[in-house]
């Protein structure tokens, strides 16, 4: 009897072995299932891509003392069509370090929008600007002086580039779609950030490269005292 138990015990683990085998096999099946039906779900996944570029679009870009910026604009309207993207301008700010800003943001812009290669880009540059050449530079790298601001930009995006100061941009938005807009006579327009910029317009023709806030005040550049980051450095409040 007890050489049968011991046989029948055997039997019963061989049995329960048996069982555990196959319910390890049936775990395996389910997680390869499993794991199976993941896979498929993932490769069914929608791929993003950048939505369609619309017809009078260009890229905007603008070079600061301390940011650099980069967005699609519809010329029409004066519309962004997409998210404006920004990085902090490097140091030192020259020529090659701006262009790798730039290549940057306008990568952002990328994944967002499709910029094709004929798609053209305006560049606002502080300083005065002639012939795409930058001839001074107050709150960037002086390596920018005697610098092809369209001829760097261009390069690094693979694209026509067209480099104007940055006030003179901003006031050009301001003439075409904002206040200045049919306005006869004198328009100026202050831009007030790390420095001053000015655009000033008569009877709707750009006056370039201003620069007013360069102008002599209690013997310093106007700007020194006034801008956005001077308030800032001496605690001023904008109103009084």
């Amino acid at each position: 009897m007890a050489v049968k138990g011991k046989a029948a015990g055997a039997a019963v683990k061989g049995k329960a072995a048996g069982m555990a085998v196959k319910g390890k096999a049936a775990g395996m099946a389910v997680k390869g299932r499993s794991a199976a039906t993941a896979a498929a779900h993932k490769s069914a996944a929608p791929v993003h891509k950048p939505a369609p570029v619309v017809a009078r679009a260009a890229l905007g870009i603008d070079v600061g003392g301390t940011g650099v910026k980069a967005a699609l604009v519809d010329v029409k309207t004066g519309e962004l069509l997409s998210h404006r993207h920004r990085i902090n301008t490097p140091r030192p700010a020259t020529p090659d370090a701006i262009a790798q800003a730039i290549v940057h943001v306008v990568g952002l812009v990328a994944a967002e929008r499709e910029l094709p290669p004929d798609l053209p880009a305006g560049v606002g540059i502080p300083g005065p600007i002639k012939d795409g050449v930058v001839m001074t530079a107050a709150n960037i790298d002086k390596h920018w002086i005697g610098a092809n601001a369209e001829a760097l930009v261009g390069k690094a995006l693979g694209r026509r580039a067209f480099a104007i100061n940055d006030a003179d941009a901003a006031g050009l938005a301001e003439i075409r779609f904002g206040a200045g807009r049919d306005v006869p006579g004198t328009v100026l327009i202050l831009t007030v950030g790390t420095g001053i910029g000015s655009g000033l317009f008569v009877n709707g023709q750009l006056v370039p490269n201003t620069e007013f806030g360069h102008l002599e005040f209690r013997g310093k550049d106007a700007e020194v005292r006034i801008s956005g980051v001077a308030r800032e450095r001496r605690h001023l409040r904008w109103r009084v």
